[in-house]
């Protein structure tokens, strides 16, 4: 199956506008592509008090990829369940998703987040094999972060879901990202892994519009090297597993749990828990089989990212 997102919402939906129950999606396929903005999205844009969930079972192969065609700020392909009514406070559904292998790339992202009372949903996710790269392969703003994430999005927000995650191996590079945040009071969510193999290796590179010459025009090309520079203010942040309170609200960081038997760390790649307001940060707990490796460091725009925990 493949879903391209030539025009504008593009995808499979299950929204409710009023008081009604969301209805749930459930797909099986051999073969599922997402890309140029398609998405598979169960919204909250009413007073429903719940939401609808998603269960994608792929036999071989998810592959998500890419923004919109018709560019449209805040839409990327991707897999949603969402609140998007800031008066609502109903429950968002949760999304699992069983697959051989899944791939995101180019802006795509799997999440669940709330803009109301309401609590975010939780994602499942059982696969072999699960790559996340950060790496944007084309020049249109806005900036689309790539990975997996359980958000709440306001001030006075509910709760983040939580991210559970099993892959014998798991990668994410270029800036890839298993992130759970709050911008609020509520809770970010709690992060488990469960793998073989984990390697996190890289940061976000700027579009090659951000990409400024001495004399503040743009450059053609992207900017290689050490020290990316964003010239939108968007945030350029390493591969990471995080969880983070942001905007120095009262909502709590999440607990990080991570079970190996190999972690590989490069170039920023890290397991961090951040808060930088009154919330308290997680807990961060990892088991390691055999080998835990960190090395290296990634500059951003704003801060140095050290590879570690």
């Amino acid at each position: 199956m493949v879903l391209q997102g030539t025009e504008n919402f593009s995808g499979i939906y299950a929204n409710t506008r009023g008081t009604g129950r969301g209805g749930t999606i459930a797909l099986l396929a051999k073969q599922l592509t997402l890309s140029g903005g398609a998405q598979i999205g169960s919204g909250i844009i009413g007073f429903s008090e719940e939401g609808g969930s998603i269960s994608i079972t792929v036999a071989d192969t998810l592959t998500i990829s890419g923004k919109p065609i018709k560019e449209l700020p805040g839409f990327a392909s991707g897999i949603f369940t969402n609140l998007v009514n800031q008066f609502g406070n109903g429950q968002v559904g949760n999304i699992e998703i069983e697959a051989g292998q899944i791939i995101l790339t180019n802006g795509a992202q799997i999440g669940c987040g709330t803009y109301g009372a309401g609590n975010g949903g939780s994602i499942s996710i059982k696969t072999d094999f699960l790559s996340i790269s950060g790496l944007i392969e084309d020049d249109r703003p806005p900036k689309k972060y790539t990975g997996i994430f359980s958000n709440s999005n306001t001030a006075n927000a509910g709760n983040a879901g939580n991210i559970d995650i099993e892959a014998p191996h798991i990668r994410l590079t270029d800036g890839g990202l298993i992130f759970s945040g709050t911008l609020g009071s509520g809770n970010s969510g709690e992060i488990v892994i469960k793998t073989y193999m984990l390697t996190m290796s890289g940061g976000m590179k700027p579009l090659a519009s951000e990409v400024k010459d001495s004399d503040g025009n743009s450059n053609e090309t992207p900017l290689t090297g050490d020290i990316p520079k964003s010239a939108t203010g968007d945030r350029l942040f390493p591969s990471a597993i995080s969880s983070s309170s942001f905007n120095q609200n009262k909502g709590n960081a999440g607990k990080i749990e991570v079970e190996a038997r190999q972690i590989i760390m490069m170039d920023g790649g890290s397991i961090r828990s951040e808060t930088d307001g009154f919330g308290s940060g997680g807990r961060i707990k990892v088991e390691v089989a055999d080998t835990l490796t960190a090395s290296g460091k990634y500059i951003g725009d704003e801060l140095t990212y050290h590879s570690g925990i």
